[in-house]
């Protein structure tokens, strides 16, 4: 779902997250001047891949799953206090909103870019309302 949800907003993959080969050196990669999550192994879905959290040349955190590695890549923004990068910021806003239920009614950590009067981004508020709409319908079904 990651990289589906990456794709869909039109996001630069790798200003989230980066999958290397097991051998790559961690100096090599983790030189961003924000938190990136980092997958060693052959694939996302390689149970035996290594998820790291690297910021500024240093390993600071290291999950242990990928979706630990998501939690804590997102969690870290916060505890640094980094903007989101400029080609990640609506598949951040998306983790920050729907999986964290975080909606300030002002501020924001897309960066100083945004001029908008609404604080929520337009197409992470239609992909958070088509998701609301589908869980109300598959609870009508199932309940």
């Amino acid at each position: 779902m990651i990289l589906m949800v990456i794709s869909y907003f039109s996001d630069k993959r790798d200003t989230i997250m980066r999958l290397v080969d097991i051998d790559t050196p961690i100096d090599k990669v983790c030189s961003v001047d924000r938190p990136i999550l980092l997958v060693k192994g052959r694939s996302l879905f390689d149970e035996s891949a290594e998820v790291l959290v690297a910021c500024e040349g240093n390993i600071i955190l290291r999950p242990n799953s990928l979706m630990e590695g998501v939690m804590l890549h997102f969690l870290s923004y916060y505890a640094f206090n980094y903007n989101y990068p400029e080609h990640g910021r609506k598949y951040m806003e998306l983790i920050q909103r729907l999986f964290f239920k975080l909606n300030p009614t002002n501020g924001h950590k897309r960066g100083p870019k945004s001029t908008r009067v609404n604080n929520l981004d337009p197409h992470v508020k239609k992909l958070i309302t088509n998701f609301s709409n589908f869980q109300q319908r598959l609870s009508r079904l199932l309940g």
